[in-house]
């Protein structure tokens, strides 16, 4: 029987497919397992009140939330679900007005930018809820960037990869409410990356994706939106600046802005989301951010294999 790439059904994007069914292999058997063991006594740290687990606690409880059939897909690269992606072409535009008016009333929102298409939700965020939150990204412990050069990105930041972080109430609240405020399920998520910067520190302009070839953007698709949560008030500097677009969002605590880093063909970046964390001179900057792909990150970051197949590409 022939092999069917299921994002190529979906995208129509030919190189991709051939690179899919290529990767794909023989069909893999294996169940699944929770990475924790005490997962079933965990009560309302994993369970909601209609019994279904919460994400991102749900990673680590793949077994016992019934989700071994996402962990068996993901491991021959194929994606769950292209909801509601299941279109080749996005009008960014109407989907983040879309979100816009989700918000509404709760929240002043408003769509701040066509080029790059960014909304803007100024009290996203709490001030307990921005307290809490950086208190969670504080005990996490944040560590030196060193995957870049000082004088590109000098930055100190911490993923919330850790039992304590993806347990915690308040990192789930806010995927929930991500989750319905753009219509994307959570596991399309990247997980939350908490970032500080000190005064001088910045990254220079640059691109949130455009590296679609290396696993497991391949499954998942590009960063097609970038969330980013403020989570401190800069005395002076510290915003984030889109130079090709003469943009610039000032960084208040409790704020989320949300932007497409894609063109309508979400397999092509958009030159206008350019952007760079502008240096801190006075204070210092506490933020938060989620990159969003248009398929299912989280399983195939963990069990997407062939990995060392990319490099021929």
């Amino acid at each position: 029987m022939a092999k069917v790439c299921v994002v190529c059904m979906v995208l129509c994007v030919v190189p991709i497919c051939e690179a899919f069914n290529e990767l794909r292999g023989p069909p893999d058997r294996e169940g699944c397992e929770d990475e924790i063991e005490d997962c079933p006594e965990l009560k309302e740290e994993l369970f909601d009140l209609t019994g279904h687990c919460r994400y991102p606690a749900a990673e680590l409880c793949m077994k016992t939330c019934g989700l071994c059939r996402r962990v068996r897909l993901a491991r021959r690269c194929e994606v769950s679900s292209c909801h509601p992606f299941c279109v080749p072409q996005v009008d960014w535009v109407a989907f983040l007005q879309a979100a816009v008016e989700r918000a509404k009333p709760e929240i002043d929102a408003r769509l701040l930018s066509y080029k790059p298409v960014l909304a803007e939700f100024p009290h996203f965020l709490s001030t307990t809820e921005v307290e809490a939150l950086s208190q969670v990204a504080w005990r996490s412990g944040f560590q030196r960037e060193d995957d870049l050069p000082q004088e590109v990105r000098d930055v100190h930041k911490v993923d919330c990869e850790r039992r304590s972080c993806l347990l915690d109430p308040l990192i789930q609240e806010i995927y929930q409410r991500l989750s319905d405020l753009l219509g994307i399920p959570p596991q399309n998520f990247e997980s939350m990356e908490f970032l500080l910067y000190e005064k001088g520190q910045h990254y220079e302009p640059h691109m949130d994706d455009e590296r679609w070839w290396e696993m497991p953007a391949l499954s998942a698709g590009l960063r097609v939106l970038t969330v980013f949560f403020y989570l401190s008030k800069v005395h002076k500097g510290g915003e984030t600046s889109f130079p090709n677009a003469n943009l610039v969002v000032e960084p208040l605590a409790g704020k989320a802005v949300v932007w497409a880093n894609v063109q309508s063909n979400i397999w092509k970046m958009d030159e206008y989301s350019l952007h760079q964390a502008v240096p801190v001179v006075a204070g210092r900057k506490i933020a938060a951010n989620f990159w969003v792909h248009p398929f299912e990150y989280r399983a195939a970051e963990r069990f997407c294999r062939h990995q060392e197949k990319t490099e021929k590409w």
